[in-house]
């Protein structure tokens, strides 16, 4: 064990001592900094498996390197040699490695040295990738800029796919941000949720949040996936649809079918009995649509809440619905009785994109849909809701239903 923290010790006291810069080409000095940081990470790891309580383990939690000095380092080579073949990459590296913040941090200077010393390179495809995945002011700003002034056909799409996820993101966050404050429970608690907007997203994109719309952001997403839809079906592709065609009509269809006030798509198949179950079967009824999976932890996480609303609103017009998204039928009814799951569930296995899941386009599990009595999409969650903002989300649905008389067919 005393090998190990010594090991860990060096290898920290190595990568963030004097910072100097490895010897070679460019390329052998991005690599030798890059593999500093994999000695260093594969150094925690075994101290961390080597970890003999959990209070041991937890405080090593936050012991984990930090990629922030590789990252400046990675930069400076990068910046210092823009014309040389790994400068690209290496920018691309510091990018996924660092994190928005300052306008001096790593990741937003390395974004600035793409969109100024190489605008017009055809390898700033994965860029715009990079650029998606992040909600921030500064990579939507990024995105919009490459879109419109790379001379390379193939990089501008991809920007505009990736803004158009960009805005998606914001628009489920606007929506979420808006749940949360309409279920606060005191002015207090309000003010808390205003101010963690800033913490959450940076004051620009705060800022953009506030004077957008779901609604108005979605629009300009149409417009841009149907812009794209028209180029990338014109692209020659080996077989069928060329992959970004592919994608910007899947993203269309699903924009247009599975957006907040649309009605929920049939949904059917076979329950774990074998029996024939639809989503349809329950209107009338306020239904709480979770996609989950055993292997997923979030997933598992969720169950006693699911457990609670289904005993909580017995009597009511509530149920959940279940797609189970397990490798196998025996392990989604395993699950089903081990977690004393009274509720209807399809098996939609057995891998995570089967029929159902890629029905309601489901990229990320658990995928929460509050669908209301009318059979009407309400919310969405991506990933698992917090409970003080679902539960008071189903009761109010549910008085809706109750005050139809429970009858929306």
């Amino acid at each position: 064990m005393l090998a190990t923290e010594i090991l860990f010790g060096l290898v920290l006291l190595v990568a963030q001592g004097s910072g100097a810069a490895p010897t070679g080409t460019p390329a052998q000095q991005v690599a030798a900094i890059q593999a500093e940081l994999e000695a260093a990470r594969a150094a925690y790891i075994e101290k961390i498996q080597q970890a003999t309580t959990s209070a041991e383990r937890d405080r090593l939690m936050g012991e984990a390197p930090p990629p922030t000095p590789f990252a400046e380092r990675v930069l400076e080579v990068a910046v210092a040699h823009p014309r040389d073949p790994v400068a690209i990459d290496a920018l691309l590296w510091v990018l996924a490695n660092s994190s928005p913040g300052s306008e001096s941090a790593p990741c937003n200077r390395a974004r600035a040295a793409l969109l100024t010393q190489h605008l017009a390179s055809p390898q700033l495809v994965p860029f715009a990738v990079v650029l998606a995945a992040t909600l921030d002011a500064g990579h939507e700003d990024a995105l919009r800029r490459l879109a419109a002034a790379s001379p390379v056909a193939t990089v501008q799409s991809a920007a505009r796919f990736g803004l158009a996820l960009q805005l998606l993101r914001q628009a489920d966050s606007i929506e979420l941000h808006q749940v949360r404050c309409e279920t606060a429970g005191s002015a207090e608690e309000l003010q808390r949720i205003e101010a963690s907007l800033e913490q959450d997203f940076g004051p620009p994109m705060a800022q953009r949040m506030r004077e957008r719309t779901p609604q108005a952001l979605r629009k300009e997403v149409e417009t841009l996936l149907q812009g794209l839809t028209e180029v990338a079906t014109s692209w020659p592709a080996p077989e069928g649809e060329s992959p970004i065609a592919l994608l910007t009509r899947r993203e269309l269809e699903c924009l247009r079918t599975l957006a907040t006030g649309k009605p929920a798509p049939a949904t059917t198949g076979k329950s774990l009995e074998g029996d024939a179950l639809a989503l349809e079967d329950y209107r009338g009824q306020v239904v709480l649509l979770v996609f989950s999976a055993q292997w997923c932890t979030a997933c598992r996480h969720m169950y006693p809440l699911e457990r609670e609303l289904t005993l909580t609103h017995a009597e009511r017009p509530f149920t959940l619905f279940g797609v189970n998204g397990d490798p196998s039928l025996a392990v989604a009814r395993k699950a089903a009785a081990d977690e004393e799951m009274t509720w209807p569930v399809l098996w939609d296995g057995p891998s995570d994109h089967g029929p159902l899941a890629t029905l309601w386009n489901v990229r990320g599990w658990p995928r929460v849909v509050l669908i209301d009595a009318k059979g009407i999409i309400r919310y969405t969650f991506r990933g698992a809701p917090d409970a003080t903002i679902l539960v008071p989300l189903v009761e109010r649905l549910v008085r809706e239903a109750e005050g139809s008389g429970g009858d929306a067919r």
